[in-house]
């Protein structure tokens, strides 16, 4: 199997993760159901190449599909996309986006562990892990998924996002936070997103002062 060819259409493929999930699957639309299904006998008879191929047109009108709202058809798509190719990690993405669309937890936490095995420089599947996560009031357990995703790019905007929510939640104070608030405050272009970080970065600030204080 050609694995560097595989891992250029995941990076190329997959979905913007932290792109808000309600917004990107909230247009209803209908699409006609693909007529061609692979199963996995027929997937390991076929060269790689018609594997690759026939695996990202079954992405692309999964993607079309959930562009347009109709998710049981996208989900078919991608899961025929998988049968092809077990390792596409932009399949496994876009599944996990549809199940946390759908409130099914589980599946869409294996679907997102499976994206990051697949693409581990990417950091848009721990991303959505870490969304789904917190969602599910797991604020320890997002936070990890958040800095794993900072580990993968340390200027990634969601990735920042979540760290601070879930940094919030857990009420953090120390000098890790505080470099990714600073961080943060040079890439952000949201104003209300400045806002929150020149704040917490005040008053993490404050907070450390204090605590040498307490020391002395």
């Amino acid at each position: 199997m050609n694995r560097s060819k595989l891992y250029l259409h995941n990076a190329v493929c997959v979905l913007a993760a932290g792109a808000v999930v309600a917004s990107m699957l909230a247009a209803v639309g209908c699409g006609q159901r693909s007529t061609h299904t692979a199963n996995s006998s027929e997937a390991e008879q076929m060269p790689y190449e018609e594997r690759l191929s026939l695996a990202m047109r079954a992405l692309d009108r999964g993607r079309n599909f959930q562009d347009r709202g109709n998710l049981e058809a996208a989900e078919a798509e991608f899961k025929n996309s998988l049968e092809l190719l077990p390792d596409l990690g932009a399949a496994w993405n876009n599944l996990g986006l549809i199940y946390m669309t759908q409130d099914r937890t589980l599946e869409a936490d294996a679907a997102f562990r499976a994206a990051a095995d697949a693409m581990p420089t990417d950091p848009r599947p721990l991303v959505n892990l870490g969304i789904l996560l917190h969602r599910r009031g797991h604020a320890t357990q997002a936070r990890t998924a958040f800095l794993n995703a900072l580990q993968r790019d340390p200027n990634h905007v969601e990735a920042l996002r979540g760290a601070y929510v879930a940094d919030v939640a857990l009420r953090t104070t120390d000098e890790e936070m505080l470099d990714r608030v600073s961080r943060a405050l040079l890439i952000e272009r949201d104003p209300v997103w400045l806002e929150k970080y020149r704040y917490e970065k005040l008053r993490i600030e404050q907070a450390l002062r204090e605590k040498v204080l307490e020391y002395r």
